[in-house]
């Protein structure tokens, strides 16, 4: 196997010598004509955001990953167009900027730190004010090593820090005083199935790791499991495996989605009653195979949802659609098929349509003190003019799930950062 690396530093080197007994050729591409991983393999000299270096580079290999996390994502995308790219341009993305790193593990439920971006002057103090000290400020982007970051004490240490680090987009961090710090390793193969390595305890010294020792001293197995279903959740979310949109297989399953699209926008559904659930099933496939959002067959499957929207901000749709498909979508507003409206909104990137915001109202009006919704339809399919079915989990699941994702693409769109969507279900 040929495997393409994106940078050709100390830590390409080190994967050159790592690959060589198990039969892998690595090939690197560096801006340096003298990186250290030319010394052990071959080396493509260029810049990442050359076209034709990037063509010469991608020419014969089986698969691309890079060394480390700031290479330019536009670089790994523009491989990803051909190439299997390991870990996805969506990983480096993330890596590079600390706002939305954060955000992203704290909607999978991974505990961090408080934290807000830091903007412009006006922002250290409402950071501050909402964090509260001490904490660390830190560069949003690039630093390591302890480099663009500061420890803030007190209140005066917020003006030395905003002259030191100047205009850079920041981010405050609240101040975690731990005990020792660990990490994990995880790694997932092409078959889907994962592995975790035992924890390491880290020791810094300025700033710098300066020893690991693995595996961690007093290694506890209730905190590995928890290591490795943090790790997991990173892995199922990132999507570390899938197909592109132009393999066949991928593209033989989007062609047949459009040609099933109703004249009206709409998909014929399954398991759940009836349009409603087809059309948001199908816009969440096509955005996480990653087809783009604007082609024709999303944007009218978009505008059917809007038009059926009910002035109540909630969608519905009842069983006698299965004896008149004219009434797709029409009915009394549930939860359940307001969710599935929702996600289908949001897996279609229209997070900030007013429609969208009028019906996360619905659902949070709607919603019980317990946190359940009441739902008295039948929404979940069953055998048509025979008996329906009512799957009690509907109201509970999917509802929360659509507030969940507003919740997660808003806060994107609040940090300044880009939004795709976390692929629904880890890919075969």
């Amino acid at each position: 196997m040929r495997i393409g690396v994106l940078g050709g530093g100390q830590l390409g080197r080190m994967l050159a010598l790592a690959g060589y007994p198990l039969g892998l050729r690595c090939r690197f591409l560096d801006r340096s004509a003298g990186a250290p991983a030319g010394q052990l393999a071959e080396l493509c000299a260029g810049d990442y955001l050359d076209p034709q270096a990037l063509e010469r580079f991608a020419a014969g290999l089986d698969v691309v990953t890079y060394e480390f996390e700031n290479v330019p994502v536009d670089a790994a995308a523009h491989l990803a167009a051909r190439l299997p790219v390991y870990p996805p341009p969506r990983a480096l993305e993330l890596a590079q900027d600390r706002v939305p790193e954060k955000t992203f593990l704290r909607d999978l439920g991974i505990p961090v730190p408080p934290f807000r971006a830091v903007d412009d002057e006006r922002g250290y103090q409402a950071a501050v004010e909402e964090v509260g000290l001490p904490a660390v400020l830190k560069t949003r982007r690039l630093g390591y090593d302890g480099k663009g970051q500061l420890v803030l004490r007190e209140a005066k240490d917020v003006e030395y820090a905003r002259r030191v680090l100047g205009e850079l987009p920041q981010i405050l961090e609240g101040f975690v005083a731990f005990e020792r710090e660990v990490s994990v390793l995880a790694v997932r193969g092409r078959d889907g199935a994962t592995a975790f390595y035992p924890l390491v305890e880290n020791h810094h010294q300025g700033g710098m790791l300066r020893l690991s020792l693995a595996p961690a001293p007093g290694l506890d197995e209730g905190l590995q499991r928890l290591a490795e279903d943090y790790a997991g959740r990173v892995l199922e979310a990132l999507g570390f495996l899938g197909f592109r949109p132009d393999e066949p297989a991928a593209a033989r399953a989007i062609a047949f989605a459009q040609a099933r699209q109703c004249a009206d926008g709409s998909w014929y559904g399954r398991w759940g009653v009836n349009y409603l659930y087809g059309t948001w099933s199908v816009l969440a496939g096509l955005h996480s195979i990653g087809v783009d959002m604007g082609q024709p067959c999303v944007r009218k499957a978009v505008a059917w949802l809007f038009r059926r929207q009910n002035p109540d901000g909630g969608w519905g749709e009842s069983c006698y659609t299965y004896d008149d498909p004219r009434t797709g979508g029409m009915g009394k507003s549930t939860a359940s098929q307001t969710a599935w409206a929702l996600l289908g909104l949001l897996y279609a990137g229209e997070v900030r349509d007013p429609a969208v915001a009028r019906g996360v109202r619905f659902l949070l009006s709607a919603q019980r003190p317990d946190g359940f919704w009441d739902e008295a339809e039948f929404t979940g399919t069953g055998f048509p003019r025979i008996f329906y079915l009512r799957y009690h989990g509907y109201r509970a699941y999917f509802p929360v799930w659509a507030l969940a994702l507003y919740r997660r693409l808003r806060a994107q769109h609040a940090a300044g950062a880009a939004s795709p969507v976390v692929p629904l279900r880890p890919p075969r």
